[in-house]
């Protein structure tokens, strides 16, 4: 009895003594409560079913009739809605319903006829419904309207107002809603439980249209008349199609769903009136009938024998019917009464069908056009252009210079009528001027960005010819438009101009006459600019992440987000952004081993994260980026190494918090650049700075030429500075936590009992070199730095020659701390307010004398 329960329970606000009658006792407070409910449920609730008469047959009015309660949902109006709702599915002349009410100023406060159908009847409606509401429609009543597939307001005010009342939408509004206006905005209005007018409705696509007041059922009225226009079986077909395929994630399968439903629809009476009917240039008469089963058969008529590369077009030229529906007709048995129309069909089949390819020359080498040039059938395919659209997309597809494709026609005023580019790998724009309808739409719709002229005209008219768009139009609009815009244009048919196009977002913009191509030429030059790798994992990413579930998208995310870290476009797209120039890339998925100042071939490819990269202007080498840390070969003489550490914040951050440091308090971030600007974007306040740098070979020799001095300005050390020297080789990442931690305890509370709190504890009084062999014999941090190091990114490599040093504030001095001296090294006054400058100043010197490598990167540790 949950559903029942439910739908009364939230249309409370409006009947709220229903609610209590399914669940309070009847003893105490609540009994006279409870006697009253069980009156007004006992009280006689009308629904008025009715079949409209010619020429309104097919049409049957759903009316409540409920003026003491607004229409609010009670056990006997559902028997009756439920018995109401068996009589459609059992009228096979229903052809489309409108539920509305008779009781002025209120829709209705409950009810869902697909929960119904789906807990109580098994199947849902086939046939189309057309809520009409006229006043409040709020809890359950918009529940009700969101369970139609279209919907007309008039002066309405919607809301759901549940959580108000401690409960939830229990009649499919969490579900419904999101699906038609997005979760974000689902969730706004459901958490909420603000209410909003039609106006708003229109707007987020939660009503088709809003009209004046009193004119709501003329307005839904009229486009059922619209919809008992249309081939019945092509209609209830469109309906399963949109319906189930918004269903399953994959679009594939989505396809495959529509198939099968075009499929089914071939074999129709209505469809062959429907060709006949075109051919006589008269209104087909439908009825909604299958063709005759031959004797003996338990299937279907077969299609007729086709060549293999035929059976593609069946669906292509079927659904261009409006623009050449003489090519449908070649494609089934050719029956006496349109033999004439069948040769003529084959006829235009045999025509050369010109399909243009041209490679722009530079400036804009990388962007290719596709053009349609076939103006005696304007564009409706043939096999001849079929196959040259194929060869054309093969041959883009194989093209690794190719970033964008314009898919233009050259026939004034029409654009195209089939085919699908949705397979290629780089970005699709369609350039629309004139003419786009039915296949036509379907391939613009196939492109992944589309441009129209203000001519522009759009249509999905396959429903009038009693079959359905067959091309990926049940499935790419509804996920365009969302699923009720989409129901209302195809059940329609009707023709949409280029502002209802660019509204309903069906268009990304739309532009004066003749001037698409030059828009569409402008967006492709953007593209064409950017790394055309991470364009394809871009457009992989967005395509297959909408048809899984968010776990698995974020997860295919990673995958292409992982591809393109190790390209030689990353490291010319992040040299040319420090060297303040475009980059020029080459579509090159691995990076070339580059050879170093001191002529070493560097395979390490590069972190997973973005690191700081400078060059000097008279730099001519390219350098593959550290990633881990280490100590110069005098490290050789430490007894023992560790794995090296990668300059990763990630790594880093589970490295400390696992030690002690409260997660939610202090993190390593990225410091993207030196400049003011990039400075800026770094959180503040900041407790520390890591620095990574390549070892110069004196280092390598002495510990001394760090720049800065060992005393601050003539003044002794301040003895508060935490500072420990480096007796582990590869273990300066780990000193480098050290030193920013230890001299930043006064700003974090460490996890009591935690390693870190133990570890300063013990420490707090040893000189430097006593923390150093402290640290040498302690297996817990050892431990931890390994898990550290084995979290990487990157493959660990002990021989790297990049070396972390860490610079903190302390008593208004700037320290640079490196476990490879002998002592903390002073870079004069600074402050926390200023401590990222300070030491951003200190490594422009560090890096001034290494112009020539790219091997640096900085991390901060701030306070949240």
């Amino acid at each position: 009895m949950r559903s029942p329960r439910g739908l009364l329970a939230v249309s409370g606000y409006l009947a709220g003594r229903h609610a209590p009658a399914v669940s309070v006792s009847t003893t105490g407070y609540h009994s006279l409560f409870f006697a009253r409910a069980f009156q007004i449920l006992a009280q006689p609730e009308p629904v008025r079913l009715q079949e409209l008469s010619a020429p309104d047959s097919g049409i049957l009015e759903l009316r409540l009739e409920r003026p003491e309660v607004k229409n609010a949902i009670n056990w006997d109006v559902m028997r009756r809605l439920r018995s109401a709702i068996e009589k459609i599915q059992a009228d096979a002349t229903a052809k489309v319903v409108l539920v509305a009410s008779s009781v002025p100023g209120a829709f209705c406060a409950g009810a869902d006829l697909k929960v119904w159908s789906m807990y109580l009847f098994s199947l849902a409606l086939p046939i189309p419904t057309i809520a009409v509401i006229e006043g409040v429609a709020l809890g359950g009543g918009l529940e009700l309207a969101l369970s139609c597939d279209l919907r007309i307001w008039e002066n309405a005010e919607l809301g759901l107002p549940e959580t108000g009342l401690a409960i939830i939408p229990g009649a499919g509004g969490t579900q419904r809603l999101p699906r038609l206006v997005g979760g974000s905005r689902a969730m706004e209005l459901v958490f909420t439980g603000r209410r909003c007018g039609a106006a708003e409705a229109v707007m987020m696509g939660l009503a088709n249209y809003c009209v004046p007041a009193g004119e709501a059922y003329q307005k839904a009225l009229d486009i059922a008349r619209e919809i008992t226009q249309k081939g019945p079986l092509g209609i209830r077909m469109a309906k399963k199609a949109i319906n189930q395929g918004m269903e399953v994630a994959a679009m594939s399968s989505a396809l495959a769903v529509e198939g099968e439903c075009y499929e089914q629809l071939l074999h129709t009476q209505d469809r062959l009136e429907a060709l006949a009917a075109f051919a006589e240039k008269r209104k087909p008469v439908y009825t909604g009938e299958y063709l005759p089963v031959p004797p003996g058969s338990s299937a279907l008529p077969p299609h007729p024998p086709l060549r293999s590369s035929m059976l593609g077009l069946r669906r292509l030229l079927a659904v261009s019917g409006h623009l050449s529906s003489r090519h449908a007709t070649a494609l089934t048995a050719p029956a006496p009464a349109h033999s004439a129309l069948f040769v003529r069909a084959l006829q235009i089949l045999a025509q050369p069908g010109p399909v243009r390819l041209q490679k722009l020359s530079a400036p804009d080498s990388g962007i290719v056009e596709l053009r349609l040039e076939r103006p005696e059938a304007k564009n409706a395919i043939g096999k001849e252009m079929l196959q040259g659209l194929r060869s054309a997309i093969e041959e883009v597809e194989a093209d690794a210079a190719a970033n964008v494709v314009l898919v233009a026609s050259s026939v004034p005023k029409v654009f195209c009528a089939g085919a699908d580019l949705k397979a290629l790998s780089i970005p699709t724009i369609a350039v629309v001027e004139g003419a786009a309808f039915g296949g036509g739409l379907e391939l613009a719709l196939s492109c992944d960005l589309r441009i129209c002229g203000k001519d522009a005209k759009f249509s999905l008219p396959e429903t009038g010819l009693a079959i359905i768009p067959g091309a990926g139009g049940t499935q790419r609009l509804p996920r365009i438009v969302g699923r009720s815009r989409a129901k209302e244009i195809i059940f329609t048919g009707r023709r949409f101009d280029a502002v209802e196009a660019v509204t309903m977002g069906v268009v990304n913009y739309c532009v004066p006459a003749g001037e698409a191509y030059q828009k569409a030429l402008e967006l492709a030059r953007e593209i064409n600019q950017k790394g055309p790798i991470a364009i394809k994992m871009a457009k992989k990413a967005i395509n297959q992440g909408a048809e899984v579930d968010m776990t698995s998208a974020l997860a295919v995310e990673a995958e292409c987000y992982e591809q393109v870290l190790h390209t030689q476009d990353r490291l010319e797209g992040l040299a040319a952004f420090a060297e303040k120039r475009k980059p020029v890339y080459t579509g090159n998925f691995h990076p070339r081993a580059s050879e170093n100042h001191a002529g070493h071939t560097n395979t390490t490819p590069p972190p997973c994260r973005l690191c700081i990269w400078f060059r000097s202007a008279a730099s001519s080498h390219s350098h593959s980026l550290a990633t881990r840390s280490a100590l110069p070969p005098r490290a050789e003489k430490m007894g023992k190494r560790w794995i090296p550490l990668e300059a990763n914040p990630d790594v880093m951050n589970q490295f400390m918090w696992g030690l002690g440091v409260p997660e939610g308090d202090v993190q390593f971030c990225d410091v993207y650049g030196l400049d003011d600007e990039l400075l800026a974007m770094v959180p503040q306040p900041v407790l520390a700075v890591l620095l990574l740098y390549p070892l110069k070979d004196e280092e390598e020799k002495e510990e001394s030429g760090a720049s800065g001095t060992s005393t601050a300005g003539g003044k002794d050390l301040s003895k508060k500075v935490y500072f420990t020297k480096q007796t582990v080789g590869n273990a300066c990442g780990t000193i480098g936590v050290i030193h920013a931690i230890g001299n930043a305890t006064s700003q974090i509370k460490l996890v009591e009992g935690s390693y870190f709190e133990k570890f300063y504890k013990q420490t707090a009084d040893m000189d430097p070199v006593q923390r150093a062999a402290f640290l040498e014999e302690d297996d817990e941090m050892e431990d931890a730095h390994s898990v550290a190091a084995a979290a990487g990114d990157t493959d660990a490599n002990v021989d790297v020659i990049e070396h972390f040093v860490c610079f903190s504030c302390v008593d208004g001095e700037l320290y640079e701390l490196d476990g490879g001296k002998s002592q903390p090294i002073s870079h004069g006054p600074s402050s926390p307010e200023t401590l990222l400058q300070d030491a951003a100043k200190a490594i422009k010197a560090r890096i001034a004398e290494n112009p020539n490598s790219l091997n640096f990167n900085v991390m901060a540790l701030s306070k949240n």
